[in-house]
């Protein structure tokens, strides 16, 4: 256990959320944001680990470091101001940050809209995302994408200067998060270096808040993969009409059902 989780161990729940110091990431975030650096940040585990709470607790550190926001105020400033859930939404929050610059931006969730699958789906909204992170760091200083998994991930996000950070529960109310470094070698191998560890409770004071404005981009999300759907079905569509007609011009059917059948196999 980390020295600074350690304090924190046996103090109230709300010790945590409106403690300042307590990260040793939010200490790295504030760095970046203080002297024009940048970190790309990767919280992955499995579902019911903590991710999202962990992204919000380290980023309200963070504000909290740099005096963004009053003591008196809570994680909630966290999700409604700096945290994202859709890949509209991320741009918006990057391209609306003009003149000053963000100390940090969490998509939550990110494989669902920013999945390494987009290539197959929507080429020039990856291709568009992919730039776009290449330059935010002229808009926000620190990106934090919480994913079940990295490789879900589109592959600019998955950069090799990037803070790899795992989290797993390690009872009914404490988490770990184990943090890494990756590098790029002059060689070309990339080195991963385990750099902290930090415990926090997965609680939050406002996750039934931040669990409400969630679940509009899960709507959101069921919507886009409907659509998906249906213009897969009209594709299905299409290629059948087509070699009905091209049987008809080839005046009959064995040719349509063999090409047809091969169709299916290529589905």
């Amino acid at each position: 256990m980390a020295e600074n989780a350690r304090e924190f161990y046996e103090r109230p729940e709300e010790a945590e959320e409106s403690g300042v110091g307590w990260s040793i990431l939010a200490g790295w975030m504030e760095s970046a944001f203080r002297t024009g650096g940048f970190n790309s940040v990767i919280v992955y585990g499995k579902q019911g680990a903590g991710k999202s709470v962990y992204a919000i607790k380290v980023v309200y550190d963070l504000l909290r470091r740099l005096g963004v926001v009053p003591a008196s105020s809570t994680s909630r400033i966290v999700f409604k101001r700096y945290m994202v859930f859709s890949a509209s939404h991320f741009i918006g929050k990057i391209k609306n940050a003009r003149g000053a610059r963000l100390p940090a931006v969490i998509w939550d969730d990110a494989g669902v809209h920013g999945g390494s699958y987009l290539f197959f789906t929507d080429v020039f909204l990856a291709k568009a995302l992919g730039d776009l992170f290449r330059v935010a760091r002229t808009r926000v200083a620190n990106i934090i994408f919480t994913t079940p998994s990295p490789r879900d991930l589109l592959k600019p996000f998955r950069s090799y200067d990037t803070i790899i950070v795992y989290v797993h529960e390690m009872d009914e109310v404490w988490s770990r998060a184990h943090i890494y470094k990756m590098r790029l070698l002059p060689s070309g191998d990339v080195r991963v270096q385990k750099k902290a560890m930090e415990d926090f409770r997965r609680r939050l004071r406002t996750y039934d808040e931040y669990i409400r404005i969630r679940d509009r981009y899960v709507d959101e999300a069921i919507d886009a993969l409907e659509e998906l759907m249906l213009v897969k079905y009209a594709e299905r569509a299409m290629k059948r009409a087509r070699l009905f007609e091209k049987a008809a011009r080839l005046g009959g059917w064995r040719g349509f059902e063999a090409e047809d059948q091969g169709s299916y196999r290529d589905d």
